[in-house]
């Protein structure tokens, strides 16, 4: 589900921030999702984080507090799991999909699952390449 600024508060915001699409305004609801986009306006247009959190009507000191948490229990061997992706799939020529790193990535005794492995691809913008049409 998605979190939508109304057009009138879009009215009340400075000028650089009204050159915002909707689309640019509508984010999920995870908190994550919800920070990151607060954290992405500053680095990207230059935004303060007062603006954007004034914006998405959320609280500075939400998000204040989400910056400065320390990484998820999940974070360090989700970026493991990410970089030994990366070198499988460079190692296969950029050609295996997830099913067959998986595989790979078992045989080397990795306990991750085919779905994860799909996520973490996807994550990092990484597709194998697709058979060929036999009889054409």
């Amino acid at each position: 589900m998605a979190k939508s600024v109304s057009p009138w508060r879009v009215r009340q915001l400075p000028p650089e921030v009204r050159c915002w699409t909707l689309t640019d305004l509508t984010v999920s609801d995870e908190p994550v999702s919800v920070a990151g986009f607060i954290a992405a306006q500053r680095t990207e247009h230059g935004v303060p984080h007062a603006t954007v959190c004034r914006a998405l009507d959320v609280s500075q000191a939400w998000f204040y507090k989400w910056r400065g948490r320390p990484p998820t229990a999940r974070a360090a061997p989700r970026a493991r799991l990410a970089e030994a992706v990366r070198a499988e799939f460079a190692a296969c020529g950029r050609t295996y999909g997830s099913p067959r790193i998986t595989a790979e990535l078992r045989a080397k005794g990795w306990r991750v699952g085919k779905n994860t492995v799909a996520a973490v691809m996807a994550e990092l913008g990484l597709a194998g390449r697709p058979k060929r049409v036999a009889g054409r």
